[in-house]
């Protein structure tokens, strides 16, 4: 949870963090985000903001929300999103094109929520091609501050936290494409349900009617079958949205819930 992670980064005197503003700010951000026609702030993100105004360590740094947000030390003073985002997407539909809020930077690397699921990624700052995807900004953050040595590391049950659930997220993104994008059938998923057997429910609604189908899942190494209503099986692979210790982290989380 990111507020396991809020702890972990004060704990760090090295870390600069803003400090935080009046709510007031960030409901106004929100607010000039969607004129720009950008993803909306993610509540994880505000509540994170709620706490720390931008952050700075060794070449990571998480845009702050207000200005004037100065790192005594070097002078240097973070970007404001807003700001960021607004100059990339100036006289160029970037934001059409490549659909990525930007929240924060490396000196290689943009931290972005993609507008496409509200994923979060760590894109190349050339192309933006995507490096790696993560389905919360506390998996995103947690990564890049673990390998900068920036914290220590989580507990099990903390760090499970970051990734519990994960699994149902992916599959009922993968569904809603499969069903609403490629088969083009309209019908709005609602939720899915999911059992420790990984067999579970479907629910969806065609107009005024809630339809509720048979769920059927397996995971094998990195691929996952599904199946509703007894039909052939679909597959993607994990890899597309997860690195190799996080897969591993998802099947030692499912073996064990």
């Amino acid at each position: 949870m990111i507020s396991n992670l809020i702890k972990k980064i004060k704990e760090n005197t090295e870390i600069f963090i803003g400090p935080p503003a009046d709510i007031v700010c960030i409901n106004r951000l929100s607010e000039r985000m969607d004129k720009l026609g950008l993803p909306k702030i993610t509540d994880e993100l505000i509540e994170f903001y709620k706490d720390i105004n931008g952050l700075l360590f060794n070449g990571i740094e998480i845009f702050s929300y207000t200005n004037d947000i100065i790192e005594p030390q070097s002078n240097h003073e973070l970007r404001n999103i807003y700001d960021f985002n607004r100059s990339i997407s100036f006289g160029k539909d970037w934001h059409n094109t490549y659909k990525f809020l930007f929240i924060g930077k490396s000196d290689e690397e943009l931290y972005a929520v993609n507008n496409v699921g509200s994923k979060f990624c760590i894109v190349a700052r050339e192309d933006f091609a995507i490096y790696h995807m993560h389905s919360s900004f506390s998996e995103l953050l947690y990564q890049v501050l673990i390998e900068r040595n920036a914290i220590s590391r989580l507990s099990e049950n903390d760090k499970n936290s970051l990734f519990q659930g994960k699994l149902k997220d992916i599959l009922l993104n993968e569904i809603i494409n499969e069903i609403n994008v490629v088969q083009k059938i309209p019908v709005s998923i609602i939720d899915l349900e999911l059992n420790e057997d990984l067999t579970g429910q479907l629910i969806g609604k065609e107009t005024h009617h809630v339809i509720k189908t048979i769920l059927k899942v397996e995971v094998i190494d990195h691929l996952v079958l599904w199946s509703y209503n007894n039909s052939e099986p679909y597959k993607f692979s994990l890899k597309k949205y997860l690195n190799e210790n996080e897969i591993n982290q998802l099947k030692h989380i499912e073996k064990n819930t």
